[in-house]
């Protein structure tokens, strides 16, 4: 699957910076935990929202949440801007620097966490890369613009709606027939956990979403697209996941 189009990032993405970062190759990265154990088990790997870096995952705590959860779970930032995204190289930076060499160091479990633009890139990369991932955290992930809501509505959900037949350069044509996928079988079950709040911004298209995963793999809660709201969904997210059954080391 080709990630995004130039004029669907153009029009999807924007209300951009004047300036959009250069990419390197390899992707830049940050460890922030590393567990004692010698063998290594399950990674979480966090991608940034727009106009933040992976700092602020430490800065707001989620790194320290994680560790309290399960002190066994590495974890690392990897700072998939958006020029990633526009230059359509995230998906093959993501695998090639990050995924295939944890996997090489011995990590049965990775895990994607994405807010807002970073829970696209998570979302985009699982659809392309069935088999890599244990699963997704998704926290208020923008899904596009929201212009086939109203039809998948009609349709009686993301479940029962049937996409158009045709190629289509708009994001929201790109990826929903992909989300469609996550109501098809296990693909989503125990995989992907999706968070976001009541008066998000992108909170419409995440209930659409949110209708094809299990209710339990789904929470709320008051507040908007910020930093306060998703530091409250976060630890509910890992309770509800398995890496809250492996805490403390237990699964061998």
């Amino acid at each position: 699957m080709k990630l995004l189009t130039m004029p669907c990032l153009l029009l999807s993405l924007l209300l951009l910076v004047s300036c959009i970062p250069a990419t390197t190759i390899p992707i830049g990265t940050t460890s922030f935990h590393r567990s004692e154990m010698v063998e290594r088990r399950s990674l979480v790997v966090f991608l940034p929202g727009r106009g933040d870096t992976v700092k602020s995952y430490e800065k707001e705590e989620f790194v320290q949440m994680l560790a309290k959860q399960n002190g066994s779970v590495d974890s690392i930032g990897v700072e998939a801007h958006l020029g990633y995204y526009v230059d359509r190289t995230l998906l093959k930076r993501i695998r090639e620097d990050v995924i295939i060499p944890a996997k090489a160091s011995g990590y049965r479990d990775i895990w994607l966490v994405g807010i807002s633009m970073g829970g696209l890139g998570a979302v985009l990369y699982d659809i392309a890369n069935p088999g890599d991932l244990a699963g997704l955290f998704l926290l208020a992930p923008y899904l596009g613009d929201g212009t086939l809501l109203k039809e998948i509505s009609a349709a009686g959900g993301l479940a029962s709606w049937q996409p158009a037949v045709g190629a289509s350069d708009d994001l929201d044509s790109e990826v929903w027939p992909k989300l469609k996928e996550y109501s098809v079988g296990t693909k989503g079950v125990q995989r992907v956990f999706l968070g976001f709040g009541e008066s998000d911004r992108f909170a419409e298209s995440n209930r659409a979403f949110a209708a094809v995963l299990p209710a339990n793999q789904v929470v709320t809660a008051p507040g908007d697209h910020d930093w306060p709201t998703w530091k409250v969904l976060w630890p509910r997210l890992l309770e509800l996941s398995p890496l809250q059954a492996t805490k403390g080391g237990g699964r061998q």
